[in-house]
């Protein structure tokens, strides 16, 4: 299992993973041997897709990164100016999986694991890495993974690891690396080690990897928990506190490490002898960094202050507390910052420490101290929320809005002072702290509070966007359904001149007014004609809830706007009709039908999707309609013919269901598509009709329309169908990659557990040349065959040493499945 920084993937066959999708990758070529001519990587970028030769990689360094079992490669591609990371994730079971025999050997596993890493799919990256220094990698892998599998589990837990499982951090080209499957990287630091790539000569045999002896140091807790690891002889104290950081997260400068009555300096080499040592929590060196008058070493020590949080008790908040009076603002915030993690919620000390700053002379320390102080202090605490409010008539606009949003957390629902205070910020000067009060109070009023609706009205005229909309969120939630006064205030931003205004306005209307509201239904319908789209769709959607099915002023509204001009405008219109038309409505069905035959193709699509919802089950007129549009010259409208006629049609309607079969043989993929999701709702399951009309596709040119009646076959087909079955297995020798692929998938999908004919049949699979069909061929097996089935289990153990990782990693797990007792496999 391997990926690559930015999601790197190889361009190669379909595989197993894909389930029932069929269509090339991309878009690519349909045939395997395009895949072989353009073998090219796909690097997925913050910006895009960007793809390279296999030979354009160069690969620069490697390590690993023992927590998640994964060895890290850092590689470039110089002609996109590109530097990545590419991950391979060892599984446990890969160490299991190679043959008995080699366990004897442990140097003779490490290097049958790197040469199969090496010529699989992995090898663009590893091409230029030294098979001696892989072995080693994988050799250091797999004992860390057998000390951490032999410590129990009790308090922390015993993990084991070494020093020198980080690589260095990328970014050089100004791109931030994306990190994946639990990978992590920090910024290398002394005592920590790193492989730099060694160059691969051509001809070198490869040098069996040496395995090296490291002393094994268990850490106690004076709590009782102890952490069990591993570092080279004459390794330095401080990279075994950075270890003892990444397992129990306590900060390197808060660690003492303790050999019998010794006290162990950073500097303190790591002695062959050594078998325990005590680790205490202690602050003196942090103490010590916050005398010294060095910003950065502030900054430092509360980051990892915080990181200590509760555990470091009264002595971090004294140290904290006294750097709220330091004399760099930005190191006064920073301590502000810091108390929540370090005190609990209301304690006193941490409290007046805030308070304290609230009135200082740094306005961004006055911000930070507001804004700590609402999560510090317990809710409804009364002189907590007069300090509080006393803040929002602070010189400083940003002071304000975090009083507001201070307010807003430390306040009970309902709390008239604090509502009293807050409303009044509605008419601030700054539009930033209008905004504010506004989403506070949406959540610290009641709903139908009077003076908040009145003051939330005004503000619906306010000059800045983000106010308005905040004032009819805060409406829509705090007023009672049918408040006459406020739909009257909000539907007069429906001609907002900012569209987002008039969205949410609709949005609003949807919520207050009561169902069947004859103005507002004719106030959203004038929004069909908006000129921007979301806000007709915001009207369609509010139809939905607030008129009442066969509304003739609703109907009316929207089959007046059938004939506008504009083509968005009647597309609205005929997606809108469901929303107001009783199915089975004449008119509405009459109406709708006439735009089936309409020049403009998105209107005959949205037409064929409303008559659907509309026409009663069974109408042979909707039917009939629906089902000339099957034969349409716009893809789209073909796909929403496929997709509304089971919802107009009882299942086993035979003339209907030979019309879906033949879309299997479209020339789009998408109608195709959607043939095969739409079958299953019409057939009955078995129907010998059915079947065979979708049989016939078999026998088709394109392997597009072969793979979507395969799709299709095990939906419709009863388990065990020794004729369906026969079909499948003839498409197993399909010339086409995709058609093989979707074969094996449909054999697992119709074949009964142990079917010996079928199993055989996809044991021959387990040869094909395409990786993916090979990987379809391993997960088929593991549900086809019987559990203990000692032929299979040899079949798939000769794919252990597949070139295609998938195919490797799918043959553990259909193994882990087959050896299982026949009534552990059934539970």
């Amino acid at each position: 299992q391997g990926s690559s920084t930015f999601s790197c993937t190889r361009r190669e066959t379909m595989t197993a993973a894909s389930t029932l999708a069929s269509a090339p990758v991309g878009g690519y070529d349909k045939s395997e041997d395009a895949h072989t001519q353009n073998d090219l990587v796909a690097i997925q970028t913050p910006n895009g897709l960007v793809y390279c030769n296999p030979v354009e990689i160069n690969c620069k360094r490697c390590g690993i990164q023992a927590q998640s079992n994964t060895i890290v490669v850092e590689y470039e591609v110089p002609k996109l100016c590109l530097t990545a990371h590419h991950l391979l994730v060892l599984e446990p079971t890969v160490f299991q999986a190679v043959p008995g025999s080699c366990h004897q050997d442990l140097a003779a596993v490490d290097a049958a694991i790197a040469r199969c890493l090496q010529e699989g799919s992995h090898a663009p990256w590893l091409a230029q890495v030294d098979h001696s220094q892989l072995t080693t990698l994988v050799g250091r892998l797999r004992s860390l993974r057998s000390v951490s599998n032999s410590c129990p589990e009790q308090g922390l837990p015993r993990t084991s690891s070494r020093v020198g499982n980080s690589i260095g951090k990328l970014g050089e080209n100004g791109q931030e690396p994306c990190h994946v499957q639990g990978a992590s990287t920090s910024d290398k630091k002394d005592g920590e080690q790193e492989l730099e790539v060694r160059p691969r000569v051509e001809g070198q045999s490869p040098v069996r990897s040496e395995q090296k002896e490291f002393v094994s140091v268990v850490i106690r807790s004076i709590s009782g928990e102890e952490l069990e690891l591993e570092v080279e002889p004459g390794s330095h104290v401080l990279a075994l506190k950075r270890l003892i950081a990444g397992s129990w997260h306590l900060p390197v400068s808060a660690q003492k490490l303790i050999a019998g009555t010794d006290v162990l300096h950073d500097s303190d080499a790591i002695r062959p002898g050594t078998a325990s040592l005590t680790m205490v929590v202690c602050l003196d060196s942090m103490g010590r960094d916050l005398e010294i008058n060095a910003r950065h070493k502030k900054m430092q020590t509360l980051k990892d202050l915080r990181a200590l949080g509760l555990r470091g008790g009264s002595a971090s908040l004294t140290l904290v507390s006294r750097c709220c009076e330091d004399l760099d603002g930005d190191v006064r915030a920073a301590a502000l910052q810091t108390l929540p993690s370090i005190a609990a919620q209301g304690d006193p000390a941490a409290v007046a420490a805030i308070q304290k700053c609230l009135s200082d002379c740094d306005w961004t320390v006055r911000a930070a101290a507001i804004r700590v102080f609402g999560n510090m202090v317990r809710r409804g605490d009364a002189d907590a929320i007069g300090i509080a409010c006393s803040c929002l008539e602070d010189s400083e606009s940003s002071v304000r809005s975090s009083a507001v949003a201070a307010l807003e957390n430390m306040t009970d629902h309902g709390d008239s002072v604090a509502i009293s205070a807050v409303s009044r910020r509605l008419k601030d000067a700054d539009s930033e702290v209008r905004y504010a009060a506004a989403t506070a109070l949406a959540s610290m009023a009641e709903r139908g509070d009077w003076a908040v609706l009145s003051a939330m009205k005004q503000c619906l005229e306010d000059p800045d966007t983000n106010v308005r909309l905040a004032s009819l969120e805060s409406l829509a939630r705090l007023s009672h359904q049918g408040d006459q006064r406020t739909i009257e205030a909000v539907s007069s931003c429906l001609r907002d001149v900012d569209w987002e205004v008039r969205s949410a306005a609709v949005d609003a209307l949807a919520s207050v007014a009561e169902q069947g509201d004859s103005s507002v239904v004719l106030a959203v319908s004038g929004r069909l004609e908006d000129l921007q789209l979301d806000v007709r769709r915001a009207a369609v959607h509010a139809l939905m809830f607030i008129v009442e099915k066969g509304n003739a002023a609703a109907i009316a509204a929207v089959t007046e706007r059938l004939d506008h001009s504009d083509v968005d405008i009647r597309v609205a219109a005929i997606e809108a009709i469901p929303s107001v038309a009783e199915r089975g409505d004449e008119a509405a069905v009459a109406e709708v039908s006439k735009r089936l035959t309409h020049d403009d193709e998105g209107i005959r699509a949205a037409a064929v999707e409303s008559l659907a919802l509309v026409a009663q089950i069974a109408d042979e007129t909707a039917v009939a309609a629906i089902s000339r549009c099957l034969e349409d010259v716009d893809a789209e409208v073909r796909k929403a013919a496929v997709q509304a006629l089971p919802c107009v049609i009882e299942k086993g309607d035979e003339e209907c269901i030979v019309k879906l079969s033949n879309c299997l043989k479209d020339s789009d993929w998408d109608v195709r598509n959607a043939a095969v999701q739409a079958l299953p709702g019409v057939v009955h399951l078995g129907d010998s009709m059915a079947i065979a009309a979708v049989a016939t596709c078999l026998d088709h040119d394109d392997w597009g329309v072969k793979t979507a009646a395969l799709q299709a076959l095990p939906s419709i087909s009863q388990k065990g169908d020794v004729a369906v079955l026969r079909r499948i297995r003839d498409c197993l020798g399909d010339v086409a990659w995709s058609v093989r692929l979707s074969a094996v998938q449909a054999l697992a999908g119709v074949a009964n557990a142990g079917d010996s004919i079928s199993v055989a049949a996809l044991s021959r699979c387990l040869d094909d040349s395409a990786g993916g069909v090979r990987a379809a061929a391993v997960q088929a097996l593991a549900v086809v065959a019987a559990p203990g089935d000692a032929a299979v289990i040899a079949a798939l153990g000769r794919r252990m040493n597949d070139a295609h990782g998938d195919v490797r990693r799918v043959v553990v797990d259909a193994l882990r499945t087959l050896r299982l007792h026949p009534q552990q496999a059934s539970t």
